[in-house]
């Protein structure tokens, strides 16, 4: 059962950042993001949100200090969350280093870009993301482990979140 958490979490996660164009890091930060409420971004994966900025990091250990802050972490959990926030802003490090590489090479090909050169890009961008999220899952699945199911429920999408993982057939897991 724990498997098939940690696999529609996993899904979740990857399934948020995925529909990121990769950009280079404007629009993580443009006005649209600006006034977002403190629910949506409870509810947006900011831990694991990895994005093409040099801000990133900044956002991703934010929202891992209010993540911990809500779950008001016991002294036996702190290890395994830090272990959590150590890869995930590692994780955010080599992925914006990947970033930098693409755009590197998109810049080098200039304006003749075309379809396919663009595809490959977001095809490597998806890559990226996804081997980010794959490196944090192991410290993700100790620290998960390790919460109560009163922590593990704050941690359940709510609002816009919820409403369109039923929409794709996940359902929340009600012990």
């Amino acid at each position: 059962m724990k498997k098939l958490v940690t696999t529609i979490l996993a899904t979740a996660i990857v399934s948020a950042v995925s529909f990121t164009a990769f950009t280079s890091g404007a629009a993580a930060h443009g006005p649209k993001n600006q006034g977002a409420s403190n629910a949506q971004i409870a509810n947006s994966n900011l831990a694991t949100n990895f994005v093409c900025s040099e801000r990133g990091s900044s956002r991703i250990e934010n929202g891992l200090d209010r993540i911990s802050q809500r779950l008001d972490l016991s002294e036996g959990q702190t290890p395994a969350f830090d272990a959590f926030k150590s890869a995930a802003l590692s994780a955010q490090s080599d992925f914006l280093q990947q970033c930098g590489d693409l755009k590197t090479a998109r810049d080098e090909v200039g304006t003749d870009i075309d379809l396919i050169d663009r595809m490959n890009n977001r095809q490597a961008l998806l890559g990226a993301r996804l081997e980010a999220v794959s490196s944090i899952m192991p410290q993700l699945e100790i620290f998960y482990d390790d919460l109560s199911d009163e922590q593990k429920q704050k941690l359940r999408p709510r609002g816009p979140h919820a409403q369109r993982d039923q929409r794709m057939g996940m359902r929340p897991n009600n012990n």
